[in-house]
């Protein structure tokens, strides 16, 4: 971190008195408005690119990001980054001198953390953000089963099929809600009668292979559930499952591959859509990943906010902030109580330039959860940017004081004066 913060007032040779400008003032407050949102593509296919290790190809995307935003101070920023990073110093010096000159703020704000600098100035990285598929609707998914053996004890035509239907019954239901518990051993002793009674012995291994990955035991999580496919090539919830085993080898190609077994098998399994755009996002498909938030919301309509908040950090990630704004209104109109949202949506209109309206939702997300570092520390940024370095300061402190420690990189930089 210190390292790269270093090259970057090398590059640019910031010296005491361009610092002091920096703190005292703010140029070109109007090009803000187009960071990210054009380049956003651009941005995030030579991340891609690079991480794959192919540099050059990754260098021509930021090329592009130049040539779309010649004024943004930003793109050559990154791409003076890439650019030492692949044993290109004079050109890379170029470039940061370059953003320095169209905006001397720049480089101490938006390149001061690397390639990822705009995340890190929005405290928002979407791999951590994204809501994952909870835990009560991957339980929710089992209900079928259980509906089907009430059904099978309506229609029971001899009452000696009662009491064994019953048992098998009640026993789901005590293993079901100590899973929802999270209460495991009592959970494995209730699926022991499963196989007392030889009931739906698929569903049998895949609940227990639920309980194994539950508790990190990944071998036996992964022989349950092979054997409940083995048993029952049509259960859905098994590949299902398994994809997340794969998922904890990062082996996420193959949760890929079974996470669509699984939507084949059951074409209206949300949480798989689900689960599946979450791969496809870290796979760096970001379009394919809305498209299965997008079947999602069809279905759904409001009942599964978290397909829309997700879907608004890919929209966001590629540029398309008005569609990434228009999912985060839908989620508040039924929803308002939620201070991440309020915190995402200041973080779009921070993107866009509109600083007074990204304050006033930052602040709301403050007065939901007064501890929300992050929204201290998004709002002081919104208020540096607005010319306002003071109250920028302020809190900037309160958001170090809440835990969030890359506020003091920006008090030691803006506020030490």
């Amino acid at each position: 971190m210190r390292q790269i913060i270093a090259l970057f007032f090398v590059l640019v040779g910031l010296n005491n008195v361009a610092i002091a400008q920096v703190q005292s003032s703010i140029k070109n407050p109007g090009s803000v408005e187009n960071f990210r949102g054009n380049i956003q593509f651009f941005l995030v296919r030579a991340e891609n690119l690079f991480r794959q290790g192919n540099q050059l190809d990754a260098l021509l995307e930021l090329d592009n990001a130049v040539e779309l935003a010649p004024q943004n101070p930003e793109v050559y920023l990154h791409r003076a980054l890439l650019k030492y990073k692949i044993g290109m110093p004079t050109a890379a010096r170029e470039d940061a001198a370059m953003a320095a000159r169209l905006n001397p703020i720049a480089p101490a704000l938006f390149g001061i953390n690397g390639p990822k600098a705009q995340m890190d100035l929005l405290a928002f990285y979407p791999e951590e953000i994204y809501q994952k598929v909870s835990w009560e609707d991957q339980l929710a998914n089992y209900e079928p089963v259980l509906d089907q053996w009430y059904e099978e004890l309506n229609n029971a035509k001899t009452s000696d099929a009662f009491p064994e239907l019953e048992s098998i019954i009640m026993h789901f239901e005590e293993a079901l809600t100590a899973l929802e518990n999270k209460a495991w051993y009592k959970a494995i002793d209730e699926l022991a009668y499963f196989e007392l009674f030889k009931a739906n012995t698929s569903v049998l291994y895949d609940l227990k292979g639920i309980v194994y990955l539950e508790t990190e035991e990944l071998d036996q999580a992964a022989i349950a559930f092979r054997k409940a496919i083995n048993l029952d090539p049509n259960n859905a919830m098994a590949w299902y499952n398994l994809s997340k085993v794969h998922q904890h080898f990062e082996d996420y190609g193959t949760s890929l591959d079974l996470l669509t077994k699984a939507i084949r098998l059951n074409p209206t399994m949300d949480n798989a859509y689900f689960e599946r755009a979450l791969i496809k996002k870290k796979l760096g498909d970001v379009e394919g990943a809305i498209a299965d938030y997008s079947n999602i919301i069809s279905r759904t309509e409001h009942t599964f906010l978290d397909a829309y908040f997700n879907r608004a950090v890919a929209y966001k990630e590629i540029g398309q902030l008005t569609d990434a704004l228009n999912d985060l209104n839908e989620i508040l109109t039924y929803n308002s109580d939620d201070p991440i949202t309020w915190k995402v949506r200041g973080n779009i209109h921070l993107l866009a330039g509109r600083y007074n309206q990204a304050i006033a939702d930052f602040t709301k997300a403050i007065d939901l959860n007064s501890e929300l570092g992050v929204a201290y520390f998004n709002r002081g940024v919104a208020h540096l940017l607005n010319h306002n370095r003071m109250t920028a300061c302020t809190d900037f402190e309160r958001s170090a004081t809440e835990g969030y420690e890359r506020a003091l990189d920006k008090q030691r930089y803006f506020c030490s004066n």
